[in-house]
């Protein structure tokens, strides 16, 4: 267990980089020639911090758990970068290079933001879930879904691509928000289904799919009173 230590400045290695079953707890890496933290499997960090780092910011093997931990201003692929069965809760990734979060399969993503980031926003890998979460002014695709996840209760707001976009099928996203993104939610691979999520100021378009989905019925109300309607409804207002 390491707690409250610094790793600064090492010329040709990663901050920490750290086996199985490590706890960690209000560490920082900064300025490091590799990865801020490089972990092995089932970690459990809190409130720990990268930024600056040449490679990512945090990058973990099988099942760890990340709570309150920060990647800022590294320049690798990815902020944060956890292999299948992992978790974040309440982690944030900002102005990183590539991509803000990236997750394997089977993870949670958990009341976290990606902000500012040069790539996509969060990427989330095949059987995820992300719930809660804010992907905000990324260069590209705000969330980036693969196969059979939950996406629910997100928002998405002024990401260089779409604010939702997956080409894989098999994902439920309900009570997500889009806002002035260049397209609001694009799904480009059949069975999905879309339920209960709002959509504006997206100029290429708030809802694009393709193929056979299961999404419910798409409203612009204007000034027209929106009751009563089919409870799975998905808005798109100006």
């Amino acid at each position: 267990m390491l707690s409250a230590c610094v790793a600064v400045d090492s010329t040709v290695e990663n901050g920490f980089k750290l086996g199985w079953n490590c706890v960690l707890s209000s560490c920082s890496a900064y300025d490091n020639k590799k990865s801020g933290f490089n972990l092995g499997r089932n970690v459990l960090l809190s409130d720990c911090s990268a930024y600056d780092n040449e490679g990512y910011g945090f990058i973990a093997q099988e099942n760890a758990n990340l709570m309150r931990c920060n990647a800022s201003r590294n320049l690798g692929s990815y902020g944060i970068n956890v292999a299948w069965g992992s978790r974040l809760q309440e982690c944030s990734a900002d102005k990183n290079s590539g991509a803000g979060i990236y997750t394997g399969e089977g993870c949670q993503i958990l009341s976290c933001s990606s902000t500012e980031n040069g790539d996509q926003g969060i990427v989330l890998g095949n059987n995820s879930m992300a719930k809660s979460c804010i992907s905000f002014k990324n260069g590209n695709t705000g969330v980036l879904v693969y196969y059979n996840c939950q996406v629910v209760e997100n928002q998405s707001n002024e990401n260089g691509g779409s604010g939702f976009y997956s080409s894989s099928s098999g994902s439920f996203y309900a009570r997500n928000h889009a806002y002035k993104n260049t397209r609001g939610i694009a799904l480009t691979a059949s069975e999905n289904m879309v339920v209960l999520n709002s959509c504006t100021g997206n100029p290429s378009g708030d809802y694009l799919t393709s193929g056979t989905q299961t999404i419910g019925s798409i409203y612009s109300p204007g000034t027209l009173a929106i009751f009563p309607l089919n409870p799975w409804t998905n808005f798109s207002f100006k």
